[in-house]
């Protein structure tokens, strides 16, 4: 995990020294840089290879589909999201999920910068929200403990 800071932050740094020695204008520089960052927060993604489920990615990473079922799972799943300044498709995100537990536990997570992660919802039955996310890094995890059982989430 901080060997990925490390490197993220190289990464970064290395851009926008880069940017700083190009002939750009302010706008541009601050859309390579947008670019850069949503460019790094991909990186943070769970990869397909690692989910349990299948995902989907909409016109970029916020959005999508995903639908697993589970067989006493423990772990993190970091399904949409990435780190940006302004989301080209909007802040404002749909949040459309089911569960089904048969045994453990499975909780949605809104992470949002540096912030506390959110419990977005923990049981049994369907969940719907709008959420307008602000510039930072913004995810939506599944995180399960000996999880049994079905999910299903769309995000708009």
């Amino acid at each position: 995990m901080l060997f990925n800071l490390v490197t993220q932050g190289l990464i970064l740094t290395i851009c926008c020294l880069l940017l700083c020695l190009s002939a750009c204008t302010k706008d541009e520089m601050i859309e390579q840089y947008n670019n850069i960052l949503q460019t790094i927060g991909d990186i943070s993604l769970s990869k397909d290879k690692e989910l349990q489920g299948n995902r989907n990615f909409g016109q970029d990473n916020y959005v999508g589909t995903y639908d697993a079922e589970y067989s006493h799972f423990s772990g993190q799943e970091i399904l949409f999201g990435g780190t940006a300044l302004e989301r080209k498709n909007s802040n404002n995100l749909q949040i459309k999920y089911n569960s089904i537990i048969k045994d453990g536990s499975c909780k949605l997570i809104l992470k949002t910068g540096a912030a506390k992660p959110k419990t977005l919802f923990d049981s049994n039955g369907s969940y719907f929200e709008m959420i307008s996310l602000p510039s930072a890094s913004n995810y939506i995890i599944l995180e399960m403990n000996n999880f049994s059982g079905s999910i299903s989430l769309i995000i708009k």
